[in-house]
């Protein structure tokens, strides 16, 4: 005769089945919205959120429409995990970045490759982003004001530490990480300079400017159109 508990273990197995199958499941489907996202940026990246398709998606990740739509809804939803995403992922990487790195040269350096690696990957959808103005648009682009703005207070605070610190000379971290921001976009914005090129060009040139024994140059005047007529009068 079996044991009465025997009944109760056989419960215990079923229901120990069923929750590693649904764990099995929701893993399954974290994979696959993974690939569709990937698939997305790319194709964002390649042609810009207007141009891209639904179709151009599904094709690219291998996929069948209805699969994309079982999983987002249309394709601003899909756009705008695909950039909440790649600003989770730019966050993850400054994390590493000011972990794993002492000084503050390098610190700034660190942070700066993750950021022109990001403007340059989505640099098509963010352009397109800047310039639509759908209640949709207008909703992202107030997330990326958000993280941008979180962004810059996490450079602000690297400049403020060198600061405080006597390595640096800034008056305002603040405005000089939004500076730092603008410069970083803007260099990914041109094919002429690699992601490597413009991180350290930016954190040079702050990093060279903003040193505590550095001395400002004097100012020069620019010469004017008076200065050469009395140039030319004294040669008379």
């Amino acid at each position: 005769m079996k044991p009465a508990r025997s009944k109760q273990n056989r419960g215990v197995l079923v229901l120990l089945g069923t929750t590693m199958a649904t764990g099995s499941e929701e893993r399954w489907r974290g994979v696959r919205r993974r690939r569709l996202i990937d698939a997305a940026a790319r194709v964002f990246a390649a042609r810009g959120f207007e141009a891209a398709s639904m179709d151009d998606i599904a094709r690219e990740a291998g996929a069948g429409k209805p699969t994309l739509y079982r999983y987002f809804a249309g394709k601003d939803a899909l756009f705008e995990s695909v950039f909440i995403d790649a600003l989770d992922t730019l966050e993850a990487r400054l994390d590493v970045a000011e972990a794993t790195t002492s000084g503050h040269a390098e610190r700034l350096l660190a942070m700066l490759r993750p950021i022109a690696a990001m403007f340059r990957e989505h640099v098509a959808s963010l352009r397109a982003l800047s310039d639509a103005a759908s209640g949709a648009d207008r909703s992202r682009r107030r997330i990326l004001r958000q993280r941008r703005g979180h962004i810059e207070v996490r450079i602000a605070d690297v400049l403020a530490r060198a600061s405080a610190a006597g390595a640096l000379r800034i008056a305002d971290p603040k405005f000089a990480a939004r500076l730092i921001i603008g410069m970083v976009w803007s260099g990914t914005a041109s094919a002429e300079y690699d992601d490597e090129d413009v991180a350290r060009a930016v954190a040079a040139l702050f990093i060279e400017t903003g040193k505590a024994d550095a001395r400002p140059r004097p100012l020069v005047r620019v010469p004017t159109i008076n200065d050469a007529a009395g140039a030319g009068g004294a040669a008379r």
